[in-house]
């Protein structure tokens, strides 16, 4: 069975709330991506199952100012040019599974 098509997002921030990036699902971020960007916020994202990927093309901060998870399993894949782990907040990322 073919993958699913890359579709390219903007994906600036995750405030407060949550993404999934699941079943050979890709998210490609052209700008900067925040997990818990403002002060008081709570952002959670976690990219799950072999062929999963979110590939950010600058940086990824998680827990910018508020706080942030960021979760990776079962084959799931991060890639960013760079990345800040509780800039001002708290930041947490969680890998498990190959």
């Amino acid at each position: 069975m073919p993958s699913p098509p890359v579709r390219q997002h903007k994906l600036p921030c995750v405030p407060s709330g949550t993404l999934l990036i699941e079943d050979e699902g890709k998210v490609i971020s052209t700008g900067i991506a925040y997990i818990g960007q403002a002060t008081g916020s709570i952002g959670v994202a976690e990219v799950s199952g072999t062929g999963s990927l979110w590939d950010n093309n600058k940086y990824l901060s998680i827990g910018h100012s508020g706080n942030g998870l960021l979760t990776v399993n079962g084959g799931g894949i991060v890639k960013s040019h760079s990345g800040y782990i509780g800039t001002y907040g708290t930041g947490v990322v969680e890998v498990s599974g190959a």
